[in-house]
């Protein structure tokens, strides 16, 4: 009982910080980081699975795991997984900033 109370410790601290935007504490190893996620190809050819990708507002980022860049929208509290090779992940300030990169055209 004591690892699942932990485990679930963990996770509302870092759910807490990801709600105000904050730095996230790291989640057992894992350092998740505010970061922009700018399209490499057009948002209609944007492959994976969660809410529409929102450039303009920064995704909590857990890495890239097989190809897949592994994300956490903070305004739809959903996991986004991207296809790693269709986006450009560039670090950002906080979870409140803005990301100013454009996203690839939609025609």
């Amino acid at each position: 009982m004591q690892a699942f109370d932990s485990a679930r410790t963990a996770v509302d601290r870092t759910t807490h910080a990801t709600e105000r935007g904050d730095d996230p504490p790291s989640y057992f190893g894992i350092g998740p980081e505010w970061t922009c996620v700018e399209p490499a190809v057009r948002m209609a050819r944007l492959s994976g699975e969660g809410p529409h990708l929102s450039p303009e507002r920064p995704c909590l980022s857990f890495g890239v795991v097989d190809g897949t860049a592994m994300l956490w929208d903070r305004t739809t509290r959903e996991p986004l997984k991207l296809r790693a090779s269709q986006v450009r992940l560039t670090p950002a300030a906080s979870g409140t900033s803005r990301c100013t990169a454009a996203a690839a055209d939609d025609s």
